[in-house]
This record gives C-alpha cells, structure tokens and sequence, in this order.
C-alpha cells in the first residue's frame, strides 16, 4: 500500500462527469462516500479528498465525508476544457491552464465549508496564482493551496516569490503567525449578510460603490 511505502497522506481525485438522463439522484455523492470509507478501511494515514465543483451540495458532502473518515477536501478539481475550431470544424482543447479569476469558487465554498463543517482541513486549488490569493485562501478558511498552472507558466522560483508576497503582507499587517488570521473571513465571520452566499449578479452590482 501506499502507507507501506511511506505516504504520510493520501490523496484521492473523484472526477466523473454524470451525463446519463436515468442516473439516480444521489448516487453520485453516495460513489464518493462509499469510496473514502473503503480506503479508510485499509490505511490509517490521513485522506484528502480532491472534488469537483458539479455537486448538488457540496456542504452536505463534505460532512458525509468528514463523518466517514475523510481527513480533508481540496476545493475544486479542474475538468478538462472542450473547444470547438470553427475552420476545421473539429473538436479541441480549450484553456488548459486556470487563471487568477478561477480562485472565485474556491473561496466561496470554502468559506462558507470552514464556517458549517469546520472539523475539517480545506485546500484550494484554481486559480491561485500569486501570495495575495494564497492570503484570501486562508482568510476563507483554507489551510493549504495546490499549485499548477502558475508553476508551468512562471517555473519553480514562483513559490517562492508566493510565499515572501504572502510574508510581507503578515508583517504589514501585523500577524506573526498564520492561525492569527486563518479563516477570520469565513462565512461565519460575516454574519447575516454572507456575501459568499450570493448568487444574483444584480444583488452585488446594485451594491457596488
């Protein structure tokens, strides 16, 4: 096994793209549930579990998955980009890197997951693409990022320049120590007006100064 090897953790990508019109509600959830107990079963290392984003109900999930053993989530996995090339009238790949707009869904769910589900660890992954991203990550409650485009595009050096970005905003601000600020603006820190829980364009807009 991989404990055997000498895995400290386990990391499980459950990607599956449900296109069958007779597919039974639920079921997909329950596909990874049943999968995280089954591992679990086997190893005692920790298991993170790497989502996508086409959940019903991500929360209900994740806590399904809390409940059965699973140690973390990554938020979200990243589906595979289709495109169509009008000249040759074929199919193709689209964007195969993310770019720094991705990290919106990231943030959102992960800050209003840190705030219902909060036994947890959370990871971001899309769209983190510089020290101010891995910041706001925290800040919604994240304790840890996964990093890929920004490393094929910029080279390994990035990470560094990442973290001394992310260095230099705690000392501006005065944190010495990242718990001083992990997930002080999660959904639990807004209150009853959760701008995490917004989903209508002309609600955000109209409240645009």
């Amino acid at each position: 096994t991989v404990e055997a090897a000498g895995a400290d953790a386990l990391e499980i990508n459950i990607l599956s793209l449900q296109t069958e019109k007779e597919y039974q509600y639920g079921s997909f959830e329950q596909r990874h549930i049943d999968i995280v107990s089954s591992i679990k079963k086997q190893i005692s290392i920790p298991v993170i579990v790497k989502l996508g984003s086409n959940l019903t109900n991500p929360i209900a999930l994740i806590n399904q998955l809390y409940a059965n053993g699973a140690n973390a989530v990554v938020l979200f996995n990243r589906f595979y980009q289709p495109d169509i090339n009008i000249d040759t009238m074929t199919y193709s790949a689209g964007d195969v890197f993310s770019t720094p707009a991705d990290l919106s869904n990231g943030l959102r769910w992960t800050a209003i997951a840190s705030a219902q589900v909060p036994q947890t660890d959370y990871a971001i992954s899309g769209g983190v693409h510089d020290g101010k991203a891995i910041v706001k990550a925290i800040l919604a409650g994240a304790s840890a990022v996964e990093l890929c485009s920004v490393i094929y595009q910029r080279g390994n050096q990035v990470i560094a320049d990442m973290t001394n970005e992310m260095t230099q905003w705690m000392n501006r601000q005065g944190y010495k120590d990242i718990s001083e600020f992990k997930s002080s603006m999660n959904a639990l820190s807004t209150g009853a007006s959760n701008p995490f829980e917004r989903t209508q364009f002309m609600k955000y807009f109209s409240s645009k100064e």
